[in-house]
């Protein structure tokens, strides 16, 4: 787990936290609906985090993450996974298999970089081609 200032940017369930747009605006010191969100293992959390199957799963089984079960994908994860309202959850299984690799820390400071405009340095979120900062273009979930 990594934690900057409260905020914890990786996931149990493999995505990271860091791209998210809620937890982009918590950052930013700006709220959603009133609300905001530090990533899925701190207490500060909102929306789907806060009521995560993959979280309690996780959490219940004494796991930091996902990548620690032997039972990757199970079905409410290949759910999570496929799910079109969210499609960069597709990007979880590369997740899982690259902090099963490498780690948890070496993962995250690759997430890092991947999430960062390239001209200009500034964190993005996952659905986002250009940056919110300078424009530039940046990679969204599907590149």
């Amino acid at each position: 787990m990594s934690e900057t200032d409260g905020f914890i940017f990786d996931g149990y369930c493999g995505l990271y936290c860091g791209a998210c747009p809620a937890f982009l605006a918590t950052r930013r010191g700006e709220t959603i609906d009133g609300k905001q969100c530090k990533g899925c293992k701190s207490t500060v959390l909102m929306g789907w985090c806060a009521q995560c199957p993959l979280k309690a799963c996780a959490q219940e089984k004494g796991y930091d993450s996902c990548a620690e079960c032997d039972s990757f994908p199970c079905a409410p994860m290949t759910a999570f996974i496929e799910d079109q309202e969210y499609p960069y959850h597709g990007l979880v299984p590369g997740d899982i298999e690259t902090i099963r690799a490498i780690g948890i820390p070496a993962w995250l400071a690759e997430q890092a970089e991947r999430w960062r405009c390239p001209a200009c340095g500034t964190p993005f979120a996952w659905r986002m081609t250009t940056c919110p900062a300078c424009g530039g273009a940046v990679r969204s979930w599907a590149d």
